[in-house]
């Protein structure tokens, strides 16, 4: 939740009048494991169920992230040709993309700690 209050991503708002779709969400709990396998930290993600909208073509409701077999490939390349390989991680990068439609969600259920 913090990088979503960071980034501006919604405003609490009361509830519309009328027939406003408003969409469900989940908390999801995920590990990071350090070296040895012991659980080292704990990273909370904040998902609106966006794929239960009405009117949204089902195309329309993934997150693009890169197949299992392009890294095999360019890593397999990489090696074959003596390249160093280098990584990059955009820190909270969807919560920057800009809404066409405004889409209103219930408040979740968490608590921020800082």
């Amino acid at each position: 939740m913090s990088a979503h209050i960071a980034n501006n991503t919604f405003t609490w708002v009361e509830r519309p009048p009328g027939r406003v779709e408003i969409l469900t969400n989940s908390g999801i709990l995920s590990n990071k494991h350090n070296e040895l396998g012991e659980i080292a930290q704990n990273k909370p993600r904040l998902v609106v169920h966006g794929n239960r909208q009405g009117d949204m073509p089902l195309q329309e409701t993934y997150a693009p992230t890169i197949a299992t077999e392009t890294i095999c490939i360019m890593l397999s390349l990489g090696a074959a040709h003596d390249r160093e390989i280098r990584t990059i991680d955009f820190k909270s990068a969807f919560l920057n993309a800009e809404l066409e439609e405004e889409v209103y969600t219930y408040q979740p259920n968490v608590r921020i700690l800082k």
